[in-house]
């Protein structure tokens, strides 16, 4: 594969009522591969073990089958970190980070050298987003690996804020070197549905709820 571009699927998990994820993965991957077909694509994550029809969408599996859960909410460095490295492994120069129920719409982030998410990241409060990114492979895997993970730490967002200081010094020459784009622009979709409306803009919340929406939610997969 010519011109490959590093895809990590992460931050995934799937207990055993959670069947349903895989059909939101299957959905990631095939809408990813319209993106760019020359992805390679590491699906990185813990629990249930990903059926066949997943296994032959993607080109390499890292995953556990006991879910550690001290992972969930802090970013799930062990799965991310080793992602980075298979697709340094695999000579992606650049890599595409994503929250496995996700996808992008668009090339848009291609298009940058550093791009991060201004919709999850609030740098005055000390959080980094770490959901979504992409750039120069060896770059996010020495920023993801960089120091020791802090469990103590409230969530994942804050830990690689403290990566990131500890790699640019300080915000400003972060901000210099790096371009954020909010969800919309990056055409950053999710199939997280915490308003009961469906797939939406990561972080977009509906003027449209209800408890009663909330609890006859459907898990929408026919985009």
């Amino acid at each position: 594969m010519k011109n490959k571009i590093g895809l990590i699927l992460s931050h995934c998990f799937v207990r055993h009522n959670e069947r349903y994820k895989f059909k939101w993965i299957e959905k990631s991957i095939d809408l990813h591969r319209k993106v760019n077909k020359n992805f390679y694509i590491v699906l990185s994550g813990h629990g249930m073990n990903p059926p066949k029809y997943i296994l032959d969408k993607i080109d390499y599996l890292y995953w556990k089958d006991i879910i550690n859960d001290k992972q969930i909410g802090m970013g799930h460095p062990q799965f991310v970190i080793e992602a980075y490295k298979i697709c340094l492994e695999a000579k992606c120069e650049t890599t595409l980070k994503n929250f496995a129920l996700s996808w992008i719409e668009h090339n848009e982030i291609l298009n940058h050298q550093t791009v991060f998410c201004s919709r999850n990241t609030d740098l005055s409060n000390m959080k980094l987003g770490d959901l979504i990114m992409y750039g120069n492979t060896n770059f996010f895997l020495n920023l993801w690996s960089c120091r020791e993970w802090d469990y103590s730490l409230r969530t994942g967002l804050e830990n690689l804020y403290f990566n990131m200081i500890k790699t640019f010094n300080n915000t400003e020459n972060f901000k210099n070197n790096v371009t954020f784009l909010d969800s919309k622009k990056l055409g950053w979709k999710t199939f997280v549905d915490h308003k009961g409306l469906g797939p939406k803009y990561w972080g977009d919340e509906s003027k449209i709820w209800s408890v009663k929406n909330f609890l006859q939610r459907k898990l929408l997969i026919n985009l």
